[in-house]
This record gives structure tokens, sequence and C-alpha cells, in this order.
């Protein structure tokens, strides 16, 4: 928790900042990764809510894997050294490009968004990801 050393600290410090307590992180991360573990549960971080590298280091050394919306996420996700096969992609607007790179990259599952009836995302081989998903 937050000392009353390090908040007469922020008094010096210009604004705006952020302050991430990794001990409480690594606490909530603690019992988080116990319950789904208990379960059999898979569980991905949302790379949109933090890029912080410290912040990422350890919620993949939990091993949780990663939800990406965006092409630049995948790539995150990808540098950040998150297992590829843990790393799940979804969502609307993505270019063709984007797409054939998650993909390229081996990435656990790419589940378009869009339409439901007619085509789904670029014209793609579906042995290029075995986990591709489509709405029927």
């Amino acid at each position: 928790m937050i000392t009353k050393k390090q908040v007469e600290a922020f008094g010096s410090i210009e604004t705006p900042f952020y302050f991430y307590d990794m001990d409480l992180l690594r606490k909530t991360l603690d019992i988080y990764k116990a319950q789904i573990d208990k379960y059999g549960y898979n569980a991905h971080y949302a790379m949109k809510a933090n890029a912080n590298d410290r912040i990422l280091e350890t919620i993949k050394g939990y091993g949780l894997g990663a939800d990406c919306v965006s092409g630049n996420e995948v790539k995150l996700a990808v540098k950040s050294g998150f297992d590829p096969q843990k790393i799940v992609y979804a969502g609307v607007g993505k270019s063709d490009k984007e797409i054939k790179a998650a993909l390229k990259a081996g990435i656990f599952s790419y589940q378009p968004a869009g339409r439901r009836n007619g085509p789904q995302g670029p014209d793609l081989d579906p042995r290029e990801s075995r986990h591709r998903r489509t709405y029927p």
C-alpha cells in the first residue's frame, strides 16, 4: 500500500504522473492466478488497459495471455514476450495487413467481428490459424 512517505514525495513530482503499487498488483495477481488455476481457466490481460513495460512484464510472468483489439496491440504483446499461443485478437476495423501479420506471428485466435451474414475479414486460408473463429 501507499506509505505516508510516498504521499509526501508526490508533492514534489510534476503532474500528471502515474504511480503503480507493484506489491499490490502482485498480491492481486497471486489471488487471481490461484482462482483461474483452480478452475482451469485461461485469462488474458486487455492490452488497451495499460502498456507500461513493468506492468506487462509482471502480468506475463503470471502466465496470463494478451487480449488485443488492434494490430499494434498484437505487436506490443509479441514484443513484450507474451507467448503467441496466449494472444487473442478480436474486434472491428482490422486491415487485411494487420490480420495477416497477427496470424503470421502465430497467435492463438483471431475472432472477426462485423456482419453476421457475408464475408468476415480478408480472404484467408483457414489453415493459417487453426483457431480462427467466424460467425455462422
